[in-house]
């Protein structure tokens, strides 16, 4: 009698030791072929970064640069002293009245571009 339960007993616990192996095979199965696509995807990825940073390097070429310039800032000119004004010029230049206070509530809404240290 003990020979039959010691032998259903190692016959269980084959059958367990099995499933479980079992399903580590086909869990790691599934893992391999995650990393495979992982690995394609990064490859593509890598490939596309290497295309968008050679089209940056042609967009920014400096002598193409300089063709576009030519062709359509040719009219383009620094700005001379004497074009730049202050708010309180335009008051009195008789082009139109504004309002300070609104003027005001509009700059502080507008947030600064600046970064400010602590």
């Amino acid at each position: 009698m003990i020979f039959r339960v010691s032998t259903w007993f190692c016959f269980i616990w084959f059958l367990c030791i099995g499933i479980v192996l079992f399903q580590v095979k086909y869990t790691v199965s599934d893992l391999e072929n995650m990393h495979k696509s992982l690995k394609k995807q990064i490859l593509a990825n890598s490939e596309e970064l290497h295309v968008l940073n050679a089209e940056w390097a042609y967009l920014n070429d400096p002598s193409r640069l300089s063709t576009l310039v030519q062709k359509y800032l040719k009219d383009l000119v620094p700005i001379k002293g004497e074009q730049e004004t202050s708010f309180s010029s335009l008051k009195n230049s008789g082009l139109g009245e504004y309002d300070r206070q609104r003027l005001d509530s509009i700059v502080k809404k507008v947030p600064s571009t600046k970064k400010r240290t602590p």
